[in-house]
């Protein structure tokens, strides 16, 4: 009993995350590995590493349904991951339906308070994967209106965003 107080809690009983992050990365976990990570997905103090984890190891392997799965899940416990909304829209806008590019673009710029700051190039890239899904899926789901609205706020979007990426890219600052 002692010894179990002693036993570091990382991921709640799986092998240490730094030991995992090359299997991962490589597509290497083995299956008792990823039952114990999507166990660890349950505990609020290990979900992020654990989901972070799972994810690089379907990214790895291709597993492009997977990882689908994974990072929609991922999104619902941390919404703060504005990386992994971008990752999981583009992956959406190559892979699935237009519609579901816009519901997704939409729910990740709902989002943006908690993952952009400033000029966050990433809200650019999102609106206009949305404005592109829109413009396919406008017929069908009577979005008309709605691709003229994302098409201007893309293009403001994108002028107030462009010089400050075009410095931070050039390594500058806009007084130098």
């Amino acid at each position: 009993m002692i010894f179990a107080l002693l036993v570091p809690m990382a991921l709640a009983g799986c092998p240490e995350p730094e030991a995992m992050r090359a299997a991962a990365e490589g597509g290497w976990l083995l299956d008792d590995q990823r039952r114990c990570l999507h166990r660890a997905l349950n505990r609020r103090r290990t979900m992020d590493e654990a989901s972070r984890l799972l994810l690089a190891d379907a990214e790895a392997r291709s597993d492009t349904w997977t990882w689908a799965s994974l990072a929609r899940d991922h999104i619902e416990r941390v919404p703060e991951d504005g990386e992994v909304w971008l990752e999981l829209v583009m992956d959406t806008h190559r892979h699935g339906p237009p519609a579901d590019v816009v519901r997704l673009a939409n729910q990740a710029l709902g989002s943006r308070d908690a993952w952009a700051t400033g000029d966050d190039p990433r809200v650019v890239t999102l609106m206009r994967l949305r404005t592109y899904a829109a413009l396919h899926a406008r017929k069908g789901m009577g979005l008309d209106d709605d691709v003229v609205r994302y098409a201007r706020e893309w293009l403001e979007t994108a002028q107030d965003t462009a010089p400050a990426v075009a410095w931070e890219l050039a390594g500058l600052t806009p007084h130098e």
